[in-house]
């Protein structure tokens, strides 16, 4: 229906637009984040869609959930379109509180 409408369509991909756009700023955001602590995270500059690994033991990933509050998979997968501007400083801290 949504395709098959011009007006719909045009919505739909606007808001498409401004979504990859919001998935770019925040990957630059985490991979810079990254770089002025020493966490390397440039890997999520490269990569596309709204999961990134992040390289974190599952016990640091235990870790940062009991301390921080900070959930994601023991597998270090994460939901970069989850994350919020304003959270993405204290990810990076507790990432490397727990290394």
């Amino acid at each position: 229906t949504i395709l098959c409408d011009p007006e719909l369509r045009q919505d739909w991909l606007a808001e498409l637009a401004e979504m990859r756009e919001r998935l770019a700023i925040l990957r630059s955001a985490l991979a810079v984040a990254g770089r002025d602590r020493g966490v390397d995270l440039e890997h999520v500059l490269t990569e596309r869609g709204i999961f990134s690994l992040l390289d974190v033991s599952p016990e640091a990933v235990m870790a940062m959930r009991c301390r921080s509050g900070i959930y994601m998979p023991t597998s270090g997968r994460i939901n970069i379109a989850g994350l919020r501007t304003g959270d993405i400083s204290r990810l990076v801290t507790e990432i490397l509180a727990n290394r």
